[in-house]
Parts: structure tokens; C-alpha cells; sequence
């Protein structure tokens, strides 16, 4: 759920911008990739990746120290108050590694790859979690990490592909004598 016109409402992934603030619940999976500036358990939320590197367990995520006078810790969209700046490093594929800064009313507050919840992730063993967006469809973490999928063939697979392609010329060698043969033999027998 995105927070727009101070309404939690239900978006479809390719609709979240940059900027945007998004209400996670439990065993939802992110849809971009985002700071966590809240959570049900007082700013820590676990986020399982499998997904990502095939790592089953879980991995503890803190929001930036002293943001909650600033982010309350409700879901309560009429009590969630934002006004501030993200300034954030270019997208990149470094999947552990971030640096930004967040300025709220003229204090900052570093970030930093604790923070970050990957898109493609899962939010497990917390309730809710509020998030900024920082990356989007095509620079997040794991689209830049993806690579087109690679046809791979065992040794076996290709000694057999030749295998085949030598017996189909044999036997279309062998049509070709047995067709020259049998013309003669049927000419042989018309005489």
C-alpha cells in the first residue's frame, strides 16, 4: 500500500514511484527497493532473501537512529506525517552496499545498507513495515543483478545431439542407395 493524498491505497508495482511511502505487512514481498523508516517492532523488521542470493535466513533490518520523532510508529495513515529529502547514490548492483543521507526539517540522518529492504524480498516475523521508496522497475538492486537466462548442456546432452545428426545422415545416405537400387532392380524386372 502507497500513501498518496494522505490515503494508504493499493497500487499495482509498475504504479510506485520514487518517493513514495509504502505500508509492508508480513510475508508481503517488496515491490522496490526501500528504507525502512518504521516497523511494528519498534524500527527493526527481518527480511528473508532467498530470492536474491538463496539465503533462507532471516536478516535484521534497523531503521536510522532518532528518525521516530519525525516517522510515528503507527499504521494509522492520518497520523503518518513526512516532509523531508532523500539524497541517495546513483543505482548500482551492489546488492549489501548503499550510502544516502535523509533530511527531515534540517536534520540529517545517514543511510546506509541496514537500512535498505531489496525489492524481491520478504518481510517476515513483523507486522508492518512504512518504507521509502528509493529505486524503482529497472535500477533497483536485483534488476540489475538479472541477467538473461542461459541455455546450459551437459557433455552427455551434446555427444547426443551429434549422435542424432550422424544417424539421420546414415539413414538418408542409406534411402538413397536403397532408392538407386531399387530403381535398377524394378527396371531390371520390368525387362
Amino acid at each position: 500500500m502507497a500513501l498518496r493524498d494522505g490515503v494508504f491505497k493499493e497500487l499495482r508495482s509498475d504504479d510506485i514511484v520514487v518517493g513514495d511511502l509504502l505500508m509492508m505487512k508480513e510475508n508481503e514481498i517488496f515491490p522496490a527497493d526501500l528504507m525502512l523508516l518504521t516497523s511494528s517492532n519498534d524500527g527493526i523488521c527481518y527480511i528473508q532473501t532467498s530470492s536474491l542470493d538463496g539465503e533462507k535466513n532471516l536478516k535484521k533490518r534497523n531503521k536510522s537512529k532518532d528518525i521516530e520523532k519525525y516517522i510515528l510508529s503507527t499504521c494509522e495513515p492520518d497520523k503518518i506525517l513526512y516532509i523531508g529529502e532523500c539524497i541517495s547514490e546513483k543505482p548500482n548492483s551492489e546488492l549489501y552496499d548503499y550510502k544516502g543521507k535523509l533530511t527531515i526539517c534540517g536534520e540529517n540522518y545517514s543511510l546506509n545498507a541496514n537500512q535498505l529492504l531489496l525489492k524481491g524480498a520478504t518481510l517476515k516475523n513483523t507486522d508492518w513495515a512504512l518504507g521509502l521508496v528509493v529505486f524503482t522497475g529497472e535500477d533497483t538492486k536485483l534488476m540489475m543483478n538479472s541477467q538473461k537466462a542461459r541455455y546450459k548442456m551437459s557433455k552427455v546432452e551434446k555427444k547426443m545431439n551429434r549422435l542424432v545428426i550422424y544417424i539421420v545422415i546414415a539413414q538418408q545416405i542409406l534411402c538413397l542407395v536403397l532408392a538407386i537400387v531399387g530403381s535398377f532392380w524394378y527396371r531390371r524386372g520390368q525387362t
